[in-house]
């Protein structure tokens, strides 16, 4: 027997830990009591996506006649994973975490699985977007340095095995991909789905599930929060072994000369410029905060939900028929033609300290930066810091420690920041035409993103820099326990 109950602890975070039973049954003539026994462990375990029972057989007697006999035959019905493990992210623990844990608990659960290394950027997109005529080839090329990462030393007998196996195996074939590492391998995969022709097919029909052993594991820390589960290996993998699943937005963001998939936060100005330091836990980041402070000219336009005709209940057709209007309003409102938005469209023009839409609650596993976002409610929370809110760099490291425990909403709202509710938004830099020598001479300090090597990041990866603009697009099926 399997079990992962949570510590009782006073005064500190319950995590959950391994308790296992192995139970002796002795010598007897009718089983029929061990299998209720196993019967009420599985119906306890609810491991009802691995399993299903069969609990009536016909038997005859000795005179030719037919009675049913009440028997339970455990019928295997398990699911098949695709397990994408980054070993460099992070500290480059994905492959212990991957031995410890993961590869443990997909086979307590029942759970056949397939496994992927990737070995350098870009290599899981690569993976997700692969069509059938080019998987032989795939394999081919990869054969090679594949069979020589059997030799690492630490790595488990099959492993490779395993991973040269699956290469010829269309993720279409897959149930749900677990991915082992940041939110940036996570968006390697969506958006290898997302160039796919059949992609609305993968993501209504795949569930997805992250075990975060990177840098900031927003989207992991996100999913956990939503499901009252502490954050660690264990309790991701707790989620994905249950089968609990939910729906994730996915957002769509433009710029001019590509298009990506987002489901977490875009981020620029400070929060931006701070990522490389979000997983550092010492004094000396809100210091260095305090002096990456920029001021940037920029437009910002968006559309709130009340203006998008956005249902007040949250239901599935609603969400369907929303993902319609901003399809065709993407369309219409393309970087190429910036000069005219659509009616209800609000636009702000000033210089921003800090700009940062989100769609989870966390940025990372200990920046709380949405409190009142939700996984799948189809709606920007775009936390913004102008220069006219003439915060001090002392008061913006304060806001950035409340940012931790989500308090920086309560306390400095509105006067030091505010929050734009929308679905849509786009961003622009009317100061990107000027010539930075006009505005150095008449004491402007503000400036665009590559005078001051701030860039856009989505989802903690760096894209195309410029002007940029989102909108919601679809949902996915991700591991997690709620209602919303």
């Amino acid at each position: 027997i399997y079990s992962y109950p949570r510590e009782e602890k006073i005064l500190r975070n319950n995590h959950r830990k391994p308790q296992h039973f192995q139970l002796s049954v002795l010598p007897c003539e009718d089983f029929a009591y061990v299998r209720a026994c196993v019967q009420g462990i599985r119906s306890l375990s609810d491991l009802n996506h691995n399993f299903h029972l069969n609990k009536m057989n016909k038997r005859e007697d000795g005179n030719g006649a037919t009675e049913e006999e009440n028997t339970t035959v455990m019928v295997n019905n398990s699911k098949k994973y695709l397990v994408v493990v980054n070993p460099y992210s992070g500290l480059k623990k994905g492959v212990r975490i991957y031995q410890k844990t993961v590869s443990p608990m997909l086979e307590q659960a029942g759970i056949d699985h397939d496994l992927m290394k990737t070995q350098y950027a870009g290599h899981a997109k690569e993976r997700m977007k692969m069509s059938a005529q080019q998987k032989m080839i795939f394999r081919k090329e990869q054969q090679l340095s594949i069979h020589s990462m059997s030799n690492e030393s630490g790595s488990r007998k099959g492993d490779d095995n395993t991973n040269i196996n699956n290469m010829n195996s269309d993720i279409s074939t897959y149930d749900a991909i677990i991915v082992v590492g940041g939110d940036g391998t996570l968006s390697e995969v969506v958006n290898g789905i997302s160039d796919r022709p059949d992609s609305k097919h993968i993501f209504n029909t795949l569930k997805f599930g992250v075990v975060g052993t990177g840098r900031s594991n927003g989207l992991a820390k996100s999913l956990s929060f939503a499901s009252s589960e502490n954050f660690s290996e264990l309790e991701s993998m707790f989620l994905i072994c249950k089968g609990f699943h939910t729906c994730l937005d996915l957002s769509k963001y433009t710029t001019q000369n590509n298009t990506y998939t987002g489901f977490k936060s875009f981020s620029l100005g400070v929060v931006a410029a701070g990522e490389s330091l979000l997983f550092q836990h010492d004094f000396s980041v809100f210091w260095k905060m305090m002096f990456l402070r920029q001021n940037f000219v920029v437009k910002f336009s968006y559309l709130p939900p009340e203006a998008a005709t956005l249902s007040s209940s949250k239901n599935d057709e609603g969400s369907e028929t929303l993902t319609k209007n901003l399809t065709s309003l993407s369309s219409s409102t393309s970087l190429v033609d910036s000069k005219s938005l659509p009616e209800g469209w609000i636009t702000i023009e000033d210089e921003f300290v800090l700009f940062h839409p989100s769609q989870v609650t966390h940025a990372s596993n200990n920046f709380y930066t949405s409190p009142n976002s939700k996984l799948n409610d189809g709606i920007f929370r775009v936390l913004v810091i102008r220069k006219s809110n003439q915060i001090s760099r002392f008061t913006l490291m304060r806001l950035w420690m409340h940012m931790e425990k989500g308090t920086h909403e309560e306390n400095y709202l509105p006067k030091y920041c505010q929050v734009y509710e929308c679905v849509a938004w786009r961003l622009e830099f009317p100061c990107m035409a000027r010539t930075s020598s006009t505005s150095i001479q008449n004491g402007d300090h503000s400036r665009k993103p590559s005078d001051s090597g701030y860039s856009n990041v989505l989802d903690g990866e760096t894209i195309e820099s410029g002007p940029v603009q989102a909108c919601v697009d679809g949902t996915i099926q991700t591991f997690a326990r709620c209602s919303v």
